[in-house]
């Protein structure tokens, strides 16, 4: 396996013209060719093709884009190359490593609870980050055999429940692509 990177980045995102589609109903899709998943988001963000993202952890993402409520409230997207194929049978595996390097990022233990979204298995953590000040990450790793995909929801206190929300529908409208 390889070695996780972002949980609880400190992010900075550069605003561009992104992927996905609006559907007229107040939200946008999410969907790119090297993302194994869809997903739906309010219309009001923006995407970022190019989010700058400077993480305590090394790592090397296979793709990188965002969808966001300004600089510091986002919802990053990013894939990873595995090793190895990670599935329901045995997605235990990947749980020591994840929780290692999102303790590394936080300075303390953490451990990530079993999720399962749009049928694939995964870790979900939600961790402060001190840069931007009171900032929160909710990152969510799911594993699609030798594709890891995170999302990683980071708010700020005066926006985290709106990104919360985002987050939620987010995840709700999780589909495989």
């Amino acid at each position: 396996m390889r070695r996780v990177a972002s949980a609880g980045a400190v992010l900075a995102v550069a605003l561009l013209a992104g992927c996905g589609g609006s559907d007229g109903n107040g939200t946008k899709t999410f969907e790119a060719a090297e993302v194994p998943v869809t997903f739906r988001y309010p219309a009001s963000w923006e995407t970022s093709t190019d989010p700058s993202i400077a993480s305590q952890a090394g790592g090397n993402a296979a793709f990188v884009r965002a969808v966001a409520l300004d600089d510091h409230n986002v919802i990053v997207v990013e894939t990873f190359d595995l090793n190895i194929a990670i599935t329901k049978s045995n997605v235990n595996r990947a749980k020591p490593e994840l929780d290692d390097v999102v303790a590394q990022l936080t300075d303390k233990p953490e451990t990530g609870k079993r999720v399962e979204f749009a049928g694939l298995p995964g870790f979900e953590y939600t961790v402060e980050v001190t840069d931007p000040v009171d900032a929160q990450s909710r990152a969510v790793f799911l594993f699609d055999g030798k594709t890891e995909i995170e999302l990683n929801c980071q708010s700020t206190s005066d926006k985290r429940s709106e990104v919360n929300e985002a987050c939620d529908q987010a995840l709700s409208t999780l589909r495989k692509a």
